[in-house]
């Protein structure tokens, strides 16, 4: 947003805006010159922003710990395309989740994904190694265990959750479990 509505107006330049939000703000707490500057020795948390992209803020793209942002639908003169934090670059991959396109930190477990980060509980946590089937969810068509599932492998794939099922599934799979015995 500063980049957006300050910079790209002649406000202030992008040099002042890095000083008034990193160098000044770890001053101001007693970690410089350990953060706030790009030097050998110091933790490089680091955004970098591409000026030739035009992108939108939703906090379904975001990760935080919060389900809301204030500036939801915000168009922004830039989009960001690395994030370094103390040093790693931390990679987001992208995908499809019962018909929202979604963003997620990579290396994460899928189940901790949904249940934490998008507060889907129907995707049950009953053993942690894929022997219960209690967070089976459909990927690209294909029943999978979201425990053992890491997100890194989930780039451009398609998955649903009983939220993305219609009624008529719903009740199929109802009945299934139920003629079986299965408690799922």
């Amino acid at each position: 947003l500063l980049y957006t509505y300050v910079c790209c107006k002649n406000k202030i330049s992008i040099n002042k805006m890095v000083e008034v939000t990193s160098t000044n703000a770890a001053k101001l707490f007693g970690m410089y010159p350990n953060k706030g500057t790009i030097e050998i020795g110091s933790d490089a948390d680091i955004l970098v922003l591409n000026p030739n992209k035009k992108s939108k803020i939703e906090v379904k793209k975001q990760l935080q710990n919060v389900d809301y942002t204030p500036y939801e639908g915000y168009e922004v003169d830039c989009q960001i395309e690395h994030v370094y934090l103390r040093g790693k670059e931390v990679v987001w991959v992208e995908f499809i989740l019962t018909g929202e396109k979604v963003v997620a930190k990579e290396g994460k477990k899928l189940l901790d994904f949904l249940r934490e980060d998008m507060n889907i509980t129907s995707v049950k946590n009953g053993c942690s190694e894929g022997a219960c089937g209690t967070c089976m969810v459909i990927i690209d068509g294909k029943a999978t265990k979201a425990c053992v599932f890491k997100t890194d492998k989930l780039a451009g794939k398609n998955i649903t959750t009983i939220e993305g099922l219609s009624e008529r599934e719903r009740d199929v799979f109802a009945y299934s479990f139920a003629s079986q015995g299965a408690v799922q």
